[in-house]
Order: C-alpha cells, then sequence, then structure tokens
C-alpha cells in the first residue's frame, strides 16, 4: 500500500505515488478494509487550534465609579421618560373616551331625528314578540324564536 508513516494524531497513514497523468487520462484506485474490533482507533484526539490565539484584552471599565454629572443626567433622562409615558397613557385614554361619547352621541341623534312618517312606517311593518324580544317578520302568528303567540297589532 505504499510507504507508511504514523501522522501527528498517532495514526497510520499511507502515501503512494502514482505519477504523472496526462490530461484525460484516467486511473482506479481499489481500497479494502478490514478492522478486527469495534472499538476507535484512537480514544481521545486533542484539539488543536488551527492557529495562534490572542490573549484576551482587558478592559478598565469601573462601573461604580461614574460620575454625579452622568448619574444626574440619567435620572433627570429617566424621570423626563417616565412623564411622557405617562401623558401619553392619559392622552389616549381621553381620546379613546371622547370617541366613544361622539359615537353615542350620533346614535342618539340618528334615532330621534326620524321623521313621524317612517316611524309609523316602520312600527306597522316590523312586530316583536312580547316574550323574548325578538323581531318578527309581516304576516308571522308565533314568534321563530321561542314560539309564543304574538299579539295582533291592531
Amino acid at each position: 500500500m505504499g510507504k507508511k508513516e504514523i501522522g501527528e494524531d498517532g495514526l497510520r497513514v499511507y502515501n503512494v505515488g502514482v505519477g504523472s497523468l496526462s490530461e484525460g487520462q484516467t486511473f482506479a484506485i481499489s481500497i479494502n478494509y478490514l478492522k478486527q474490533t469495534d472499538d476507535l482507533s484512537i480514544d481521545n484526539l486533542r484539539v488543536q487550534p488551527s492557529g495562534n490565539i490572542e490573549p484576551p484584552v482587558a478592559a478598565n471599565i469601573n462601573v461604580s465609579s461614574s460620575s454625579p454629572l452622568n448619574t444626574t443626567l440619567l435620572s433627570v433622562g429617566l424621570i423626563i421618560l417616565g412623564v411622557l409615558g405617562v401623558a401619553l397613557l392619559i392622552g389616549g385614554g381621553y381620546l379613546y373616551w371622547q370617541s366613544g361619547a361622539e359615537s353615542r352621541k350620533s346614535q342618539q341623534t340618528r334615532s330621534r331625528h326620524k321623521p313621524a312618517a317612517q316611524k309609523s312606517q316602520l312600527e306597522s311593518v316590523y312586530s316583536y314578540c312580547h316574550k323574548c324580544g325578538k323581531r318578527a317578520q309581516t304576516g308571522d302568528r308565533f314568534c321563530r324564536v321561542c314560539g309564543t303567540k304574538l299579539r295582533s297589532q291592531q
């Protein structure tokens, strides 16, 4: 199988010189391997770095020695952010409350300003069940939901 060497990892390495090949020329290699046991060839392989590892750079940062000016600015900034946050919450709540009040007001004005002719026409077209309150269609004698006999509108 050629020249036998022991590699850096302790494994056997075989080197075979095949010579030079011209372009387009092919050759075949057939290798058979028979191992007597299921044991690993080497139990513990040491992992080697790919290059030199630089030592870590020490940083001289002392958190406890921050200047009083920085601490004051940080405190003022946090207070301002807190006040802005509370103002946004209050403003959003007020706008939400106002939008609900306006929609309720518009619903009330819509129902109040129906012409009398239109109201009487709607009342004659629709009737409601006196037991469950569901709207009945014209010509119904019994409620379609609860089955109660409807009162006549005459």
